[in-house]
């Protein structure tokens, strides 16, 4: 199906560029009550099926909480070949986990600080996996250098003229009114 696109309109002159932003306001208006509407009637359903679901969820948190206590009680005989029974209905099971802790009273940030001091920076350091760090520019630092030191990592600074808006909320009130 083919459909033409409307064709944009022409702002002449400052009058009619504040004619637009006040549309532009009533518009936002509309999308906000109407949002607010949506969102009020999503609230109202939320708490509708947590409350016909309350008993259901109760209900799963006792079962599983059983099937857990079951499972434990017969680990040893149920388990003893196979770390999974599968059932007609799934299947039930231990699986092996390692987790790391910290030692006594230490904590896991005190183990990172440990193993920052202990990181070398050598290619092959062995306390260097243990950290995990997201790299990223910081373009915001990057405004601030110079054009050599841009040039010098491949980076050039591009200006550009950014058309915005701003209503204001107070008029459009009393506009409204």
């Amino acid at each position: 199906m083919r459909t033409k696109p409307n064709p944009a309109f022409l702002i002449a002159d400052l009058d009619a560029a504040d004619k637009a932003l006040a549309r532009l306001a009533e518009i936002q208006r509309a999308v906000e009550a109407e949002e607010g509407k949506l969102n009020e009637t999503i609230d109202k359903m939320k708490a509708l099926a947590k409350e016909r679901l309350a008993a259901k969820l109760g209900d799963k948190k006792a079962i599983e909480a059983a099937l857990v206590t079951f499972a434990g009680s017969k680990k040893d005989e149920l388990f003893e070949k196979a770390r999974s029974r599968q059932l007609n209905f799934g299947t039930i099971g231990f699986r092996r986990s390692t987790e790391i802790k910290a030692k006594g009273k230490g904590t896991l940030a005190g183990i990172l600080e440990r193993i920052k001091t202990l990181i070398t920076g050598e290619p092959d350091d062995p306390f260097a996996g243990a950290v995990r760090i997201k790299e990223e520019l910081n373009r915001d630092e990057m405004v601030k250098w110079p054009d050599e030191r841009l040039e010098l990592v491949g980076a050039r600074r591009a200006k550009k003229d950014v058309f915005y808006y701003e209503l204001s909320a107070e008029e459009i009130k009393e506009a409204a009114a």
